[in-house]
């Protein structure tokens, strides 16, 4: 916030609070603090004061808080400090009458555009897995899963009807384990103990399984990995299952799923 540019304001502002009735602050408390920051080292980088317990509260609220001062200040520039929280989130506890119009016809196709172009992101995330529709075990002994390169080529044609729904929720997992053992499961049990959403309203699915090349997914962690994901997409009339690659992931798995309706 540039402060100098915003005098006139800050004083609107204060002379609002001063006509304005304190309402109940049910014992809460604005505290005065100098907070120091430092570098890694332990250096002073800045020091400067702090009002906690004001900002984002109702006006008539903070005006009713007893101030506590937890640095050796004057009353000005304590003030000066909590009304600076204060309005941190506006100068004023008027409402803007431009809020309740209704959109105009620019504001209609600027949303639209956004829109638009968060579903583009998400098809150029999709592509730039590289991913497949397919994958067959390279080696019967461990079981890797590799690209089928008879599998059908994934354009992003593919996913053009996105622009056509009417929602569209991400949900993403990552297998954060220590060592490659487990990552599946891990995943899984997420799933089976901490995903709560419903999916029942949504009809098609894309789902989005990644690994990196050096850690490619095995016969024996998809398996039990599908199962658990059709707990998300089972509803769905329709799932498309994509394999992809990720570099940045080292050893752990990461699962992408756009459901839609």
């Amino acid at each position: 916030m540039n402060v100098p540019n915003n005098l006139y304001a800050f004083k609107e502002a204060f002379d609002e609070l001063r006509r304005m009735k304190p309402g109940n602050a049910d014992g809460k408390q604005i505290v005065i603090t100098t907070e120091v920051d430092t570098d890694n080292e332990g250096n002073e980088i800045e020091r400067y004061l702090h009002a906690s317990g004001c900002e984002g509260d109702f006006w008539e609220t903070s005006l009713a808080k007893e101030v506590i001062f937890g640095s050796a200040i004057g009353g000005e520039k304590a003030l000066a400090q909590i009304l600076w929280h204060m309005i941190f989130w506006g100068f004023s506890t008027q409402v803007d009458p431009l809020e309740s119009l209704p959109e105009n016809e620019y504001e209609r196709k600027v949303k639209e555009f956004e829109r638009k172009g968060k579903i583009q992101r998400l098809i150029d995330r999709i592509m730039y897995a590289s991913p497949a529709y397919a994958l067959c075990p390279e080696n019967r002994r461990d079981g890797i899963l590799t690209i089928d390169p008879a599998a059908e080529q994934v354009t992003p044609q593919r996913f053009r009807y996105l622009f056509d729904t009417s929602e569209i929720t991400l949900t993403e997992f990552f297998s954060r384990t220590v060592l490659k053992d487990g990552r599946a499961s891990y995943i899984s049990k997420n799933i089976a103990d901490y995903y709560t959403a419903d999916p029942v309203k949504y009809t098609k699915a894309i789902v989005l399984l990644e690994t990196s090349v050096e850690h490619p997914l095995r016969v024996s962690e998809f398996k039990p990995l599908q199962a658990s994901l059709e707990r998300i997409t089972g509803h769905c009339g329709h799932t498309c299952l994509l394999f992809g690659k990720q570099q940045d992931l080292a050893h752990d798995i990461h699962i992408l799923i756009a459901l839609s309706r």
